[in-house]
Parts: structure tokens; C-alpha cells; sequence
């Protein structure tokens, strides 16, 4: 199994996952401990990302993967908003989904669709599962039925995003590296 990955990944996609690795080391670090994520840090990573794409977009059909990567970044901005609109996430956390979604399309070379769907995947699926953790660790149940009950607003508290993010971005690369 760890052949066939390395053979998946070249030495430009081995860099991106370098600094991936760095991008969410921190922002794990950040959101556990002071559960804040850095703007420099994001806007750091996302000009950072710039190079990468344009490499990838020369010698391809480069109006279809600016707009894929342009439809990609509206789904993951609107999830990130849902998710925020119900207090699971932070706007910090939203910004985190935009450029590890960047990130991981920019380590393609034509799986452009293939690799937005792993993503979103194993995000998500790293997202209910520590979702429901928290749902159930904070006894939410009984704070939702007496919400509903007693027609207040719905508070059951948001959970750090940086880990299931990374989580999701690192499952999605090393599933790509495998079947690419």
C-alpha cells in the first residue's frame, strides 16, 4: 500500500503536502488551544496556492479548471456559511475549507472533479462524526428538546473545525495518491 501511494505522489505533489502538513499543524494547534484561527495565516496559504494553479492550469484546459476551481470555492464558501449559520463552524474554520479545497485541486493533474468529491467526503464525514461527539458529549439532546420545548433559541455550541478538516483533506490526498 505505501508503494503504490509514493508512486502516486510526485515531488511537486509531495511539496503541497508539506505545506499542507504546516498549514494544518497550526491551525489544529490554534483551534484546539485558543479556538481562533489566524487571517495572516489563511491569506498566507491562499496567495501561496496562486503559483501552483497557474502551473496546473498551463498546457490543460485551463478555462475549465478555473471554472471548476471557481464553482468549487462558491460549494465549499456555502457549506462553510451553512455550517456557520447554525454555530457548528467559525468564520475561520470557513476560510480553512476555501484553501485546503484550493490546495488539494491545485495536487490534480485532470482529476479535477474527483478530487473536490473526496474532499467533500471525507470532510464531511469527519465533520458529522466529530459533530455527533460533541452533539452528545454536551448532552445537546435534552438542551435541544428543552430549546424546542420552551421556544428559545437553539445553543448547542460549535466544535473546532481544524480537525476534521485536516482530517478530511489528508484522507482525500492519500485516497487520490492511491487510485491516481
Amino acid at each position: 500500500m505505501e508503494q503504490a501511494i509514493t508512486e502516486g505522489i510526485g515531488k511537486r505533489d509531495s511539496m503541497i503536502l508539506v505545506i499542507l502538513l504546516m498549514y494544518h499543524s497550526l491551525n489544529i494547534y490554534t483551534d484546539l488551544r485558543f479556538r481562533r484561527t489566524k487571517n495572516l495565516w489563511h491569506l498566507l496559504f491562499l496567495v501561496g496556492a496562486i503559483p501552483f494553479i497557474v502551473r496546473t492550469c498551463l498546457g490543460l484546459e485551463g478555462m475549465e479548471i478555473l471554472a471548476y476551481l471557481f464553482w468549487g470555492v462558491l460549494l465549499w464558501l456555502l457549506l462553510g456559511l451553512f455550517l456557520e449559520t447554525f454555530r457548528f463552524f467559525s468564520p475561520g474554520d470557513t476560510k480553512m475549507l476555501l484553501v485546503s479545497g484550493i490546495w488539494i485541486t491545485s495536487t490534480q493533474q485532470g482529476d479535477y472533479v474527483v478530487a473536490g468529491y473526496a474532499f467533500a467526503f471525507f470532510t464531511t464525514l469527519f465533520l458529522f462524526c466529530l459533530g455527533l461527539y460533541y452533539f452528545l458529549k454536551n448532552n445537546a439532546i435534552h438542551t435541544l428538546w428543552l430549546s424546542l420545548r420552551n421556544r428559545l433559541p437553539i445553543k448547542v455550541g460549535n466544535m473546532p473545525g481544524a480537525l476534521p478538516i485536516a482530517l478530511g483533506t489528508w484522507v482525500a490526498v492519500l485516497v487520490l495518491a492511491w487510485f491516481h
